[in-house]
């Protein structure tokens, strides 16, 4: 994020004719150690316009990329796995994660249909998505399985503050 914010921050400073953090503390950046937890970053972000009320379905997510991905209809699309974009790993090495785009938008309407109340009691599988996704906001260091966390703490001298969101 630094690289991508400085420039854009410089510019605009320079525009305003003022200096300091243009963008204060609102990005930070924090380690995914699972598929879960990448696939819940993912969801958090593609839920925005729906947890801010612009849209109550994701197809009316006009000026976001899970609308388009959701009004896409190629059969290759969406039987595709997801492929994160990594930072820092040789390409060869980069994993695809364990889920198509067809069941990632099937859990994501899903969770949007719960946020909205356009289904009155949701399920515990979405439930428990939804307690993961609503973990992002915390802005921890890390996220993933407990013993994930421990060796990534553990690794860089950190300590464990509290107990993570079960699987």
């Amino acid at each position: 994020m630094k690289h991508l914010k400085q420039p854009i921050a410089r510019r605009a400073n320079g525009e305003d004719g003022c200096d300091g953090h243009f963008f204060e503390q609102r990005f930070y950046s924090g380690a995914l150690l699972s598929e879960k937890a990448i696939i819940a970053a993912m969801a958090y972000v593609d839920l925005n316009p729906v947890r801010d009320r612009l849209a109550q379905r994701l197809e009316q997510c006009r000026d976001a990329s899970v609308g388009v991905r959701v009004r896409e209809n190629s059969a290759n699309a969406l039987t595709a796995y997801l492929q994160p974009l990594a930072s820092g790993l040789p390409q060869p090495t980069v994993p695809r994660l364990g889920v198509t785009l067809a069941d990632y938008l099937e859990l994501l309407g899903n969770m949007a249909d719960a946020l909205t109340g356009s289904q009155p009691q949701p399920s515990d599988h979405i439930a428990r998505w939804i307690a993961r996704t609503a973990s992002l906001r915390k802005r921890q260091r890390a996220y993933g399985p407990v013993e994930s966390l421990r060796q990534w703490t553990g690794h860089r001298g950190f300590q464990l503050r509290e107990e993570p969101l079960p699987n």
